[in-house]
């Protein structure tokens, strides 16, 4: 790993604010209502504006979070992680799972998004979505019939592509476990997982 976790959010919060034509004050309140919604007041350390002008307010807490992007010290502190990259998802940044999968992969885990009983039916065509640009990634790399050092320069986005599809049937998984009896879901998981 050559990137700090901070490094990651702010690349993803920077490729937002560039290709989206959204501005950072724009940003920066939805970063702020995320973490005043997540972190209760008397244990809120980061200090936004209290401007009256809604503009100013947001150009000015535009300012103090991205003082956390040049912080080299510190960096970007862990209780406004969250609020930063949830202050994405609902700006609409389009980069948001692959944000999730970049964090969850720094602790080997896959971002399988919680099972929604509600959701089956929009889930399957994301499943199939995923995996479509799964295969997609990993058929350059295929031409010559085998995976070598030919092929690092496709590898990242391969393997981000194929975690994301990998997420989506660890969600799926978890949803046809629950419906098994007990004795019978523990062999399947097992097996499934090798353990």
């Amino acid at each position: 790993m050559n990137e700090t976790r901070s490094q990651i959010v702010w690349q993803h919060m920077d490729n937002f604010v560039r290709h989206s034509g959204a501005s950072w004050p724009t940003l920066a309140a939805e970063v702020r209502w995320q973490y005043e919604a997540r972190v209760a007041e008397p244990l809120r350390h980061i200090e936004f504006s209290q401007h009256r002008d809604l503009h100013e307010r947001q150009r000015l807490d535009a300012q103090t979070l991205r003082r956390f992007e040049h912080d080299v010290k510190f960096g970007l502190p862990a209780d406004i992680e969250e609020a930063c990259v949830f202050g994405l998802r609902d700006a609409g940044y389009t980069g948001f799972e692959m944000l999730l999968s970049d964090l969850a992969e720094r602790y080997g885990l896959l971002a399988a998004p919680k099972p929604m009983p509600a959701c089956e039916v929009q889930d399957i065509g994301r499943l199939l979505k995923e995996t479509g640009e799964a295969i997609q990634a990993v058929a350059p790399m295929l031409i010559d019939g085998r995976i070598d050092d030919n092929d690092r320069p496709y590898a990242k986005d391969a393997l981000g592509q194929i975690n994301d599809a990998l997420a989506m049937l660890v969600s799926y998984q978890a949803r046809i476990v629950a419906i098994l009896p007990d004795a019978v879901a523990v062999h399947l998981k097992s097996v499934g997982t090798g353990k």
